[in-house]
């Protein structure tokens, strides 16, 4: 049995909120500093690589943490108070 469900889903999903928002926060930085780097000259465009490599996984955590809000909010809504 997974740690997650053993905390009672009130919790768990309190956590999930916050993960959201600085997430898509997260994705915007890495996007301005995707399209900053291009407008400038060679030494910066390494940021635009760092960008490339790195906002993929921020998405993937975003998609993550929306999927678990999903999951968890009909037990947090169904869980007796």
């Amino acid at each position: 049995m997974s740690v997650l469900w053993r905390t009672p889903p009130a919790r768990t999903v309190s956590t999930f909120p916050a993960a959201a928002p600085q997430a898509a926060g997260v994705s915007l930085d890495w996007e301005l500093l995707a399209q900053g780097a291009q407008a400038v000259e060679e030494p910066a465009r390494q940021g635009a690589g760092l960008a490339g490599r790195c906002h993929p996984q921020t998405l993937r955590q975003l998609k993550w943490a929306n999927a678990m809000l999903k999951i968890l909010s009909p037990q947090v809504l169904a869980y007796p108070a």
